[in-house]
Parts: structure tokens; sequence; C-alpha cells
């Protein structure tokens, strides 16, 4: 999600990939802002669901993808390719 946003991840070249995933998780909302504060809320969904053992919680996710994407459409697949080994939404 975070490079789907342009979020760079490689800035973080000191950092293990479990250093920065847990730096992450712990608040996510110091990574994404603005018009991206969704991804963090999505993330800590998941994180909640997982802490407290319930499935993931979908409906909640498609409202916050809804109320933050336009025309979102949660039947809808997602159309992507590689170009350049980057991850781009078509």
């Amino acid at each position: 999600m975070a490079e789907c946003a342009g979020f760079v991840l490689e800035r973080f070249v000191e950092t293990t990939t479990e250093e920065l995933k847990k730096i992450i998780h712990e608040n996510p909302y110091r990574f994404f802002r603005g018009s991206d504060k969704w991804i963090a809320r999505v993330i800590q969904i998941v994180d909640q669901c997982e802490k407290e053992g319930k499935d993931v919680d979908f409906p909640e996710i498609q409202l916050t993808l809804a109320m933050a994407i336009e025309n979102f459409c949660p039947t809808s697949p997602i159309a992507w390719r590689i170009k350049n080994d980057q991850l781009k939404l078509l």
C-alpha cells in the first residue's frame, strides 16, 4: 500500500525491514498524512484485528477506502503492471 501511495521506504536505508515494519506499525499516521491518511487507517484496522484475534474487518476497510478513493468499488479488480521495477496502478 505504501508504494502505491508513492511512499518511498528506501529512505530508511539504515533501518532493517523488521525495524521499519515495527516503526510503521507503532504509529502509521507518522508516515501517512493528508490524502494518504487512509493507508494509516487501514494498517490500524488490520493491526487491531490481529491483536484482538479477530478476522479482518473488511466492511470497515471498504468504508475507509470508499471515503478516501473517488469512485471506489469493492468488486472492481485492481489493474496493475510492473514498469522499471515499480508497481504501477492502471
